[in-house]
């Protein structure tokens, strides 16, 4: 499902967007509305800082959880995947998702962030890296508007 929503922003590319984490789960969240909202549930958690997972997916028995992170730096990635193995331990869940936004489009860079493995028990760790795109017209940033 992942691949399909990094396809589909790879489409957007053209349009320059900028996608913070915060914006990012709620691109993520629309985007996975629309594409299985009508067999799905979907639940976001909001942005609140508040140690939840940000988005929950429930398909007849099947669920999921997606952790939605910018990218700081190479060690901020182990702390989040220790974050989401913990959030998904606490939920009962064996494995949790993250959507890692980085400001990058070199495809091969994406892929060496995109992994698999185990941490803290939780059995498999995915992280998902997508491209981060800022938008700045003479200098002035759409979203923040900040100069």
């Amino acid at each position: 499902m992942l691949e399909r929503y990094k396809d589909y922003l790879a489409r957007l590319a053209a349009l320059d967007m900028k996608l913070t984490e915060t914006v990012g789960q709620f691109h993520l969240f629309s985007w996975l509305m629309n594409a299985v909202g009508r067999r799905c549930v979907v639940s976001p958690t909001f942005p609140t800082g508040n140690g939840k997972v940000d988005l929950h997916l429930r398909c007849g028995n099947q669920r999921g959880i997606i952790e939605v992170k910018s990218f700081v730096d190479s060690y901020q990635i182990k702390s989040d995947k220790e974050q989401a193995a913990d959030y998904a331990n606490n939920l009962g869940f064996d494995s949790v998702t993250i959507a890692l936004f980085i400001p990058v489009l070199e495809e091969a860079v994406l892929e060496k962030l995109s992994t698999i493995e185990v941490v803290n028990g939780v059995g498999a760790i995915s992280i998902k890296a997508f491209a981060l795109i800022r938008q700045r017209v003479n200098g002035y940033n759409l979203l923040t508007g900040v100069n």
